[in-house]
């Protein structure tokens, strides 16, 4: 193994590559899923283990969420067993990687004439960190900027903007408010025509 990140492998199979269409089954598993429990949540502190069937959401997600409805939080370790299905050697294995890479973003503006594209987008722009471990980055066909946990590389905010931001962004602070602010240029990129073009430059202040 020569990288610690584990490639995304199924994405768009049997679970969604979009984090918004995931996270919305991953609701549906847990309150609206006759197979589920219905949205209730019931921590019960004895519990010190368990296991969950590890099919995918759209076929075992409703029961994995019974057992995770009755954790507390946090949870202090999770272990992902993997198991042989279809080749020979050991049957089951521990996972070697300490994290895993999900698609960034899609290409739907070229999903027209390009139907049998695979989840995620090429980066067209570069990325930035900040100091309090956050990632911004805007260089997809989608056309939206967003933010990342440096950690868990958990998606935690997007914005629409009104062409994809072929650039890097840029973060500066005020010296008078002490104000923090993020800026993109976000005018597409001239030979993909498929997406829009603009001229304008996005603000937007950090909390």
């Amino acid at each position: 193994m020569t990288s610690a990140v584990r490639p995304a492998a199924v994405a768009g199979s049997f679970y969604p590559a979009a984090a918004e269409e995931l996270s919305a089954l991953l609701d549906n598993c847990f309150n609206a899923s006759s197979l589920g429990p219905g949205g209730a949540r019931e921590p019960d502190p004895s519990i010190i283990g368990g296991m969950v069937p590890h099919a995918g959401p759209i076929y075992s997600g409703p029961c994995a969420a019974h057992f995770y409805a009755r954790l507390e939080s946090p949870v202090q370790r999770i272990i992902l067993l993997g198991v042989n299905h279809r080749t020979r050697g050991h049957k089951a294995a521990l996972s070697p990687w300490r994290r895993w890479q999900i698609p960034l973003g899609d290409m739907g503006a070229l999903a027209k004439s390009h139907p049998s594209l695979p989840p995620g987008s090429v980066s067209l722009g570069g990325s930035i960190i900040t100091g309090g471990g956050l990632v911004f980055v805007a260089g997809t066909i989608d056309s939206f900027i967003r933010a990342f946990d440096i950690e868990t590389g958990k998606e935690l905010w997007k914005a629409q903007l009104p062409a994809s931001g072929a650039a890097t962004p840029i973060t500066y602070q005020t010296t008078t408010e002490g104000k923090q602010y993020l800026v993109i240029a976000a005018g597409g990129h001239s030979k993909v025509t498929e997406e829009s073009q603009s001229d304008a430059l996005v603000a937007f202040a950090l909390p």
